[in-house]
């Protein structure tokens, strides 16, 4: 939390001075990671303010790359806030983009998102039709356990639908794989079972099953699983002609849905001042832009001025003091640049690009120290099945913990850098095959014995790692390529172990 707090408030300051220079790229990287950092706090107001002025700078600057990446921090802050319609609008500018590129695995799990936020629209026809193509990439690609989840989500849609018979393969599916520790697919598989049920004029099972996912729901604090919950159960009771249950089962949904009135209420206050104070900054962004290019023909008219050579050396003379002034104060930004361009937001550890720039320095300067260097790659095992288990929240937790466990393990000349999604690599200079291959394997029991009840109950998670010591080779990506094909060797081993790569 400290850290956090120290990055919002570096940030702050960039902002601000970001500003003074008038410099609308920095303006938007700076504001782009500040509303990054809100929207994970639940700050949304905050966040859609700087991540709708990033993006407005970035589309307007020309700059893809950048915005395409706030795109998606932006879609992802317009869905945790509750907003479906804009959340969509920019899922499907996502969706395009990850099609263009080849990325069928970002491209389906978009198509999940927009069916959600097509579900709260009641467009249910939509969202099943992206439910079942995602379903069946998913049960494609990594087999039937894993779209199970997916195979849910299906069958809601098509109970919402009334189209029983076809619901039944995909519910029975998820009973096979489904347990009550993964949550949220748990409580709507058993809420959908019960719809079935009552539908099927099995009143018993339909309330064993109601009994079920109450349970779940009240555990993992799903208000809007509830609501709808409790007005199955009243039907339920109508069915069986129990007017008494009946009335206090509905009156049960009325109450959870007046508390999420009073919510929806509050975000759309929210929602409101935000849209007003974006649109605000959007228009001063624009002005900014405008200003620059005006700035820029300002130059070129000077440099074509050849009869007014007084007025250019002078205006030259104080064009170059407020350069130095800018440069000045550049060089002083940049540093704080640096650190935030070569630091992963999520864990605080270095990014790919600086553990390789690192790990390249350490190559070329190991003759000259005549010291070994060894390297540490090494990544979560089955870390899909954490996030399509728990969720993405408990995941990039347990990404912060998988750093903070193998930082603490190793020595101050040490580096530990996140350069995957899951995976880390550790630079050893100075360290022979057999300690790396020490530290590694102490790596691995440390990480299989830590206790991670904090993040979620009886938690337990393993690493696979490889590693492989300088031996002849020609380049660090020479190198790094042997330690991946270690850890794919301890991989097809097993996983929870290590191996070194004899060269």
């Amino acid at each position: 939390i400290e850290s956090i707090e120290v990055s919002i408030y570096g940030y702050n300051k960039v902002v601000a001075e970001a500003y003074l220079i008038e410099s609308p790229k920095l303006i938007a990287d700076s504001r782009s990671l500040r509303g990054s950092i809100y929207s994970f706090q639940g700050n949304f107001a905050l966040a859609l303010e700087d991540l709708i002025t990033a993006q407005n700078l970035y589309e307007s600057l020309n700059l893809q790359h950048w915005a395409i990446y706030n795109l998606t921090e932006l879609a992802t802050s317009y869905r945790r806030f509750g907003d479906p319609q804009t959340a969509i609008k920019y899922y499907n500018k996502l969706e395009k983009q990850y099609e263009k590129t080849g990325d069928k695995d970002g491209a389906y799990s978009i198509k999940t998102e927009i069916a959600y936020a097509l579900e709260e629209l009641g467009e249910y026809e939509a969202a099943l039709s992206n439910h079942k193509a995602a379903y069946q990439h998913w049960r494609d690609t990594l087999g039937e356990e894993i779209s199970a989840h997916t195979a849910v989500n299906v069958a809601g849609m098509l109970i919402q639908l009334h189209r029983q018979a076809e619901a039944k393969p995909y519910l029975e599916l998820a009973q096979r794989f489904i347990t009550p520790e993964v949550g949220a697919s748990y409580s709507f598989m058993r809420l959908y079972q019960a719809q079935s049920a009552l539908n099927e004029g099995r009143y018993q099972e339909a309330l064993d099953y109601i009994d079920m996912a109450k349970e779940s729901f009240q555990q993992i604090k799903n208000a809007r699983g509830l609501e709808q919950l409790h007005m199955v159960h009243s039907q339920i009771f109508v069915a069986e002609q129990n007017w008494k249950q009946a009335y206090e089962a509905l009156l049960s949904y009325i109450q959870t849905h007046k508390s999420l009135d009073a919510t929806l209420q509050t975000n759309r206050t929210t929602e409101m001042r935000t849209r007003f104070n974006t649109e605000q900054i959007e228009r001063e962004n624009q002005q900014l832009i405008e200003l620059q290019k005006v700035k820029e023909n300002e130059l070129i008219i000077l440099k074509q001025n050849k009869y007014l050579e007084l007025t250019v050396i002078v205006l030259g003379c104080i064009i170059m003091i407020i350069l130095s002034i800018v440069a000045y104060k550049q060089s002083q930004k940049s540093k704080l640049l640096s650190i935030l361009a070569l630091t992963d937001h999520l864990t605080q550890l270095p990014n790919r690009r600086y553990t390789y720039s690192k790990g390249e320095n350490y190559f070329k300067s190991k003759d000259e120290a005549h010291q070994p260097l060894s390297i540490i790659l090494f990544d979560a095992d089955h870390f899909k099945k954490v996030n399509d288990k728990y969720g993405h929240d408990i995941g990039d937790k347990v990404l912060i913990a998988l750093a903070n466990i193998s930082n603490g393990l190793m020595r101050k000349q040490d580096l530990v850098g996140r350069v995957g999604g899951e995976e880390f690599l550790v630079l050893l200079p100075g360290t022979t095959a057999e300690q790396a291959l020490n530290i590694a394997q102490r790596l691995v029991t440390t990480v299989e014995s830590s206790n991670f009840d904090d993040i979620y109950i009886n938690f337990k998670l393993t690493i696979s790692a490889g590693i492989a010591s300088t031996d002849g080779d020609k380049s660090f990506e020479h190198l790094l390529k042997r330690a991946d094909d270690a850890l794919y060797k301890a991989k097809s081993s097993g996983r929870n172990c290590a191996i070194l790569d004899q060269a």
